[in-house]
């Protein structure tokens, strides 16, 4: 894996973005949002949830999770805010900082919300996902394929190298990247990536094709981004800028249609998890939505559950939870329309969790090109 060289194009630009760094550095690893939403008890409740729903009996979540005070580190990262407001500085790198920070404080604000109704409003704010052409893409997605799915039939944590867990494993291996992989039993995702690990769920069942495109959107999308986000000096690039981690859901989204595996099975999944947020945001409940998962978009139980899971973190079920998933496709269609009038900004785009309203900003201060292996990547002026 290359890793990149990124330096401010002027020197009187560095001690600024020192300074900046720590304030960034020391807010972000104080807010740990997803870990927040988490129920304690997925797992359980998962199989129990499941159950009912084949059986349409009362679909009612008993999640429980660690409640977080986290006022402290919304403090925290308001002081950040008014010190970095009062530099006098280039107004523009100045911005991204104040955004970054200002979407972090509202993390931490969730996070401070956890099980109650104003986690709805904050979550809202915080994932938008209004774009017509997202809803437009996720009606016509969410219909049932007309393809037979492949088995399911690899347990995705199980001993095996075909498993998940050692698919992933390899993948880090041979792209020589610096995360561990672990397995988890509180995912609704078959995978996520964090900073330093990524997490595959814990005991399910998977096909070939679900391992292989879920180790090239976790390890190529996102793994891969956030290491070369390491190899520089600015936390913009390893922390991200504001939109950036939405943005690189959309960006591994274009690596999976790349790769050829958005097929009308991936797009059935992402169209009817579009849909599943957009019938929360209007009220309905986890139940209302996990039984029309089934009716309308033709899922098994134990994927309807999983999907109405996911968007529900952080609630008891019977009001909207984190919804992050309605950034997904509105991301795509933006990453995708983006790099096919620019494709020169992949190269940003790859170098860390970097937003697209960034990037006027950041090449105006990082100068990068595709070294001499081919693949986009950062390089120094």
């Amino acid at each position: 894996m290359p890793h990149p060289d990124v330096k401010a194009t002027s020197d009187c630009d560095v001690p600024f973005a020192r300074q900046l760094d720590q304030l960034l550095r020391a807010c972000a690893s104080r807010v740990m949002l997803l870990g927040a939403v988490a129920a304690e008890n997925a797992g359980q409740e998962r199989a129990r949830l499941t159950e009912a729903l084949r059986r349409r009996n009362e679909l009612s979540p008993r999640w429980s999770y660690v409640r977080r005070e986290n006022r402290d580190v919304t403090r925290m990262i308001d002081d950040a805010i008014l010190v970095v407001d009062r530099l006098v500085c280039d107004d523009d790198l100045k911005q991204l900082y104040l955004d970054r920070l200002r979407e972090l404080a509202l993390e931490s604000r969730i996070v401070d919300a956890v099980g109650t109704r104003q986690l709805q409003q904050l979550s809202r704010l915080r994932f938008r996902g209004d774009s017509d052409e997202a809803r437009a893409l996720a009606k016509r997605w969410a219909v049932p394929p007309m393809s037979q799915r492949e088995s399911k039939s690899i347990l995705s944590d199980g001993a095996g190298d075909d498993s998940l867990l050692n698919q992933m494993r390899a993948r880090v291996t041979a792209e020589r990247l610096p995360f561990r992989v672990i397995s988890h039993d509180r995912l609704s995702a078959l995978a996520a990536t964090g900073d330093e690990t990524i997490y595959v769920a814990a005991g399910v069942l998977v096909s070939a094709r679900d391992i292989a495109r879920t180790v090239t959107h976790e390890v190529l999308g996102h793994a891969a981004p956030r290491a070369t986000g390491k190899s520089t000096f600015s936390a913009l690039f390893t922390i991200g800028t504001a939109g950036g981690i939405d943005d690189q859901e959309g960006l591994a989204l274009v690596i999976e249609e790349r790769h050829a595996f958005l097929d009308e099975h991936r797009k059935h999944e992402l169209g009817a998890r579009h849909r599943a947020t957009e019938w929360m945001d209007s009220g309905a409940t986890f139940a209302e939505v996990a039984i029309a998962l089934v009716d309308e978009c033709g899922l098994p139980e134990a994927s309807a559950i999983r999907i109405a899971e996911r968007i529900y973190r952080g609630s008891n079920g019977t009001f909207a939870g984190l919804g992050r998933e309605r950034v997904y496709l509105q991301a795509y269609c933006a990453i995708k329309a983006h790099l096919t009038n620019k494709p020169e900004n992949e190269a940003l785009l790859a170098s860390g969790q970097i937003g697209l309203t960034a990037l006027p900003a950041l090449r105006r201060h990082f100068r990068f090109a595709p070294p001499a292996a081919g693949n986009m990547a950062a390089i120094s002026k």
